[in-house]
């Protein structure tokens, strides 16, 4: 049709074939875009603006093609917020225009590892909440915002437990004991932080606990976790042997040896008996 319309310049008057030419630009350029042939479209609908500009119906087709454009590339070139920006706004105009749900959970997902990597934690909830609406059955997602959400909850102030008990670690036996009214309650075999990544000595108190904590650093699941100690931006404490994103266990079979990257490793079972018994506040020795 356009070439026929070119063509009938010399019949029709000017403005019935420019008319016409935009019809024809526009409309293919529409139907390219719904086809998901975004670039052929912006062609179109660039040539059609030419010929009547600002017309809302092509105009808006032609910034949603490029907004699309512009935040899938955004996205794979890693400029997350440029991307979420680009796609932001195409999200609000059409949802279910092409796939921008998906790239904008993606977008805002991985925005948020970023961000809880950095320790930027407020940050990190936000977008972790955001790709939870754009996704609510995406199990991840809703596990670091659990976890986030864990962090940035102050621990309620608690009173020195009575009765009193306390945890102390010898590194040279590789052994966790826990004592209450200095009675030994469990003696259980634990793997501390090996050469290089050894954990730190002295008096601490159990700073917080998360039933599955995410160590984005290395990629792995601490089941049971009591943090103890902060070693520049991040935690050191006692957990479970992690498991692996793909659900395999970590350490299995190492218990007894310097293992770990700086915490206090104990077998799953041991740790939930920790877990369940110990409180936030009560303190953990740490001694060669």
């Amino acid at each position: 049709l356009v070439v026929a319309l070119e063509s009938a310049k010399a019949i029709l008057s000017e403005a019935a074939v420019l008319d016409r030419l935009f019809a024809a630009h526009g409309t293919l350029g529409i139907r390219l875009a719904e086809q998901g042939r975004l670039e052929e479209a912006l062609a179109h609908l660039d040539l059609a603006l030419q010929l009547r500009q600002d017309h809302p119906v092509v105009q808006k087709a032609r910034d949603m093609a490029r907004n699309y454009l512009d935040g899938n590339a955004s996205f794979f070139q890693g400029d997350l917020d440029e991307a979420v920006v680009a796609l932001e706004e195409l999200y609000t105009a059409d949802p279910n225009y092409q796939d921008v749900r998906v790239l904008l959970f993606e977008a805002h997902y991985l925005r948020g590892l970023s961000f809880q990597e950095a320790g930027r934690l407020e940050e990190a909830r936000a977008e972790y909440e955001e790709a939870v609406v754009l996704n609510p059955g995406h199990a991840l997602a809703q596990a670091h915002l659990q976890e986030v959400v864990w962090l940035l909850t102050p621990p309620t102030p608690t009173p020195t437990p009575t009765p009193a008990k306390k945890i102390v670690v010898d590194v040279s036996e590789q052994r966790l004991r826990a004592y209450e009214n200095e009675m030994l309650v469990w003696d259980f075999i634990c793997s501390t932080g090996k050469p290089g990544n050894n954990t730190k000595r002295g008096t601490f108190s159990v700073l917080d606990k998360i039933p599955n904590a995410w160590g984005g650093t290395w990629s792995i699941w601490m089941p049971y976790w009591m943090g103890i100690y902060w070693a520049g931006p991040m935690e050191n404490g006692i957990h479970a042997l992690p498991i692996n994103p793909d659900g395999s266990t970590l350490w299995a079979g190492y218990l007894g040896t310097p293992i770990s990257f700086g915490c206090i490793v104990l077998d799953t079972w041991a740790a939930k008996l920790l877990y369940d018994w110990a409180e936030i506040g009560i303190p953990v020795i740490v001694k060669d």
